[in-house]
C-alpha cells in the first residue's frame, strides 16, 4: 500500500502485513507504531490517533 512519506513528503511504501513503511526517497524505515507517531506529531490532523493507537 502506499502511503505518505511523513519526513519527504513523498511516496512510502506500507507493508501489506502493516509491519514497515518504506521511503526510498528519504531511506526512511520504521515499524508502522513508529510511523503512525511520526504522523501524529509532525500533522496536527492526527494528533488524536495516539490517544486511540495502542503502542
Amino acid at each position: 500500500m502506499r502511503v505518505k512519506c511523513p519526513k519527504c513528503g513523498s511516496i512510502a511504501v506500507l507493508e501489506d502485513n502493516f509491519s514497515r513503511v518504506k521511503c526510498d526517497k528519504c531511506m526512511l524505515d520504521v515499524t508502522y507504531g513508529e510511523y503512525v507517531r511520526i504522523l501524529a506529531y509532525t500533522d496536527p490532523r492526527y494528533r488524536d490517533v495516539l490517544n486511540d493507537y495502542k503502542l
